[in-house]
């Protein structure tokens, strides 16, 4: 780079193959460019319609609007190019790192712009330039930023045009958007950015400016389909009307599917008949016989693949209410739960017997199961008072007798904002509440940990507050969050995890009725393990975690596989199974909604009803 220093730049393009490389370096399958202009241009696309007479009704004209969705999405750099050093990596020990003239970038580049997506070593999939921010993906203030903080002082992010997660209630398929609002780092593997193609790329040669070489790039934001369309044995996708069909796991069942492994097939020797195996298994073993293993080719596989699954997850959190009721008693979707007064709770409910008074709080949902692979959801809330269960996804992985276990922030997640309903306890913003009145006679505790109590009247509690609840004072300023809730004495007593942050109103607040609306969408969830020791785990195809390790070559242990369950209750998928499959590929899919895995790629592969 000429004495440059790789961390000063602010805009590189990514190729293709930083994606399937270890990325650790910065510089590694980048090209940083030096920009002196950017433009960035979204074109929304509406279709819009004239009604008829409406001029002669109202005395004025009148247009209907249809917003589809859909937008172009642009940016235009411009810059000048100059020697530079480029580092490539196409794997294992093949690192190159040269100086390169500005007019070999200048051809580089125009080369990269010329190739396709078949050609993962020239393929310039992604563009990313830095911003300086304040706020994170939640509108909060980056750690040790403030207001006041000068801008040139402001943590990077990369520029996208990916909403906060504060914005994204209903949105479906587009993952938290955590990953675009982190501050990057030079030691980030995989920053996020803008995916798309070249649209153009052009450069002028003024000997007054030799050598520096200007040069003007157009970049258009797109989901590329990078499989090779003239080796696809791909499976189409097709169009179905109706109700699509689903492999059920109602809450309670215990039931899985079995990927066999068969361990020995026994042949007679100098026959062709088997006992145990395929063919003629009349015939009696003697000792002339020879036993083999038959390693199929998901055991076999010993490089990258991608497991993916297409599913519906259900809540095993339920309905609690401390003093009364059994919760939902009619639904396959989330169990009963019967409350905290009922005797002998674990011998009588088959609900608690099956996921005990507490364990349902880390269940995790088994969508893949091998000894050294596992995949799953799991419910990280701490009760089920007005929470249903709310999952991250995680991988665990073993290999050489070490285990690495990489997981992500919670994915799925329950709704606490209801629009236009009206709650007489509701505290509302316009149309919309997202919190519910608790209590008008609230008080500070008294007693011990007096600075972490707060009491209200009795029942007040009952179905509202658990563990892991937070409680708010009349202005929602946040008071603290519950650790315990106490009905034994005269007045409902609750316990925070610290001291109170703000002195307690008389009207104190708690999150309003939470729904998981997630019982009726489906989410895709990717698996994606890179043999240079990289795992990434996506949702609906986007990346919400990515990280490196180092440990031997994953391998599937010689012993079944299982789809839908572990090796207990706690490691039982709830929910609906549209499809699943494990192929060779780097990459998800490119489908979300249903599997389009290459037929070549396939290690396997299942859909239900199609």
């Amino acid at each position: 780079m000429s004495g440059e220093n790789f961390s000063e730049f602010r805009v590189f393009l990514e190729l293709q193959r930083r994606n399937e490389i270890d990325g650790s370096s910065a510089q590694v399958n980048r090209i940083p460019l030096f920009v002196s202009e950017i433009g960035v241009s979204t074109n929304k696309t509406v279709m819009n319609m004239g009604v008829p007479f409406v001029g002669m009704v109202r005395g004025e004209s009148l247009k209907l609007a249809f917003d589809v969705g859909m937008s172009e999405k642009t940016i235009n750099i411009s810059g000048t190019l100059l020697g530079q050093s480029i580092a490539k990596d196409k794997g294992g020990d093949n690192l190159k790192q040269v100086n390169l003239t500005s007019f070999e970038m200048a051809q580089l580049i125009h080369s990269y712009t010329d190739a396709s997506t078949l050609q993962d070593d020239q393929n310039i999939a992604k563009i990313v330039f830095l911003i300086p921010s304040r706020a994170n993906h939640n509108f909060e203030y980056h750690t040790g930023v403030d207001e006041n903080t000068d801008i040139n002082d402001l943590p990077l992010i990369p520029f996208s045009w990916k909403n906060r997660l504060y914005d994204n209630d209903f949105a479906v398929g587009v993952g938290d958007g955590k990953a675009h609002f982190t501050p990057y780092s030079d030691n980030t593997s995989a920053t996020v950015g803008m995916t798309g193609f070249i649209r153009s790329f052009s450069t002028q040669i003024n000997a007054q400016d030799f050598p520096a070489i200007a040069f003007s790039l157009d970049f258009e934001e797109a989901l590329v389909i990078g499989d090779n369309p003239f080796d696809w044995g791909v499976i189409m996708v097709n169009a179905y009307s109706g109700e699509a069909y689903r492999l059920v796991f109602p809450i309670l069942s215990n039931g899985y599917l079995l990927l066999n492994y068969d361990e020995t097939v026994t042949q007679i020797e100098g026959t062709t008949a088997t006992v145990g195996g395929s063919g003629d298994d009349t015939n009696t073993p003697t000792t002339d016989t020879t036993t083999t293993t038959r390693e199929r080719q998901i055991w076999g596989h010993k490089d990258s693949f991608t497991l993916e699954a297409i599913v519906t997850p259900y809540d095993v959190n339920g309905l609690a209410n401390r003093a009364s009721g059994h919760g939902v008693l009619d639904s396959t979707k989330t169990p009963p739960f019967p409350n905290e007064s009922l005797s002998n709770r674990s011998t009588t409910y088959e609900s608690v017997s099956v996921l005990h008074d507490s364990n349902y709080t880390t269940q995790k949902m088994m969508l893949f199961y091998n000894t050294n692979l596992k995949f799953y959801l799991q419910n990280t809330t701490e009760s089920s008072y007005n929470q249903p269960a709310e999952y991250k996804l995680v991988a665990e992985m073993t290999s050489g007798g070490v285990t690495k276990t990489i997981s992500s922030d919670v994915v799925i997640s329950a709704t606490s904002t209801l629009h236009n309903y009206y709650d007489a306890d509701g505290y509302y913003t316009g149309n919309s509440t997202s919190f519910k009145k608790l209590s008008s006679n609230a008080t500070n505790g008294t007693g011990g940990q007096a600075a972490a109590r707060i009491e209200i009247q009795t029942g007040e509690a009952d179905g509202l507050v658990g563990k892991g609840t937070k409680i708010y004072d009349a202005n929602l300023n946040l008071i603290g969050e519950t650790n315990d809730v106490n009905s034994n004495v005269s007045r409902d007593r609750i316990t925070l995890k610290a001291d109170r942050l703000t002195t307690t109103t008389s009207t104190v607040y708690v999150p309003q009725l939470k729904e998981a609306m997630y019982l009726e969408q489906t989410y895709k969830f990717s698996l994606v393990y890179l043999k240079q020791g990289v795992v990434e785990l996506y949702v609906d195809n986007g990346l919400v975690k990515r990280e490196q390790f180092s440990m031997e070559t994953l391998q599937l242990d010689a012993s079944d596989c299982q789809i839908g369950r572990g090796t207990s209750n706690q490691e039982q998928f709830y929910g609906e199974l549209f499809e699943i499959s494990m192929h060779t590929s780097k990459k998800p899919c490119p489908t979300y909604k249903t599997l389009t895995p290459n037929y070549n790629n396939i290690l396997f592969y299942y859909a239900f009803g199609v």
